[in-house]
C-alpha cells in the first residue's frame, strides 16, 4: 500500500492525503486523494479503525 504524503490527526480522527502520478498520452499530472479514519474502541475492548464517519 502506498504511504501518505502528509497525515493530519485530531484526537480519534485522522486524515491521509495521498499523491498519484497519472499520464494520459504526452500529459502527466498529479491527482491528490484524501482518506478519513477513526479509532474506536471495540465491545471487547479493542481498538478498532473505520472509514464509516456520520455525524452525531
Amino acid at each position: 500500500m502506498a504511504q501518505p504524503e502528509i497525515t493530519f490527526r485530531h484526537g480519534l480522527c485522522s486524515a491521509s492525503i495521498f499523491e498519484n502520478e497519472y499520464k494520459r498520452g504526452e500529459e502527466s499530472f498529479t491527482v491528490r486523494t484524501v482518506s478519513f479514519q477513526r479509532s474506536y474502541l471495540d465491545k471487547e475492548g479493542n481498538w478498532q479503525r473505520t472509514n464509516s464517519l456520520n455525524v452525531k
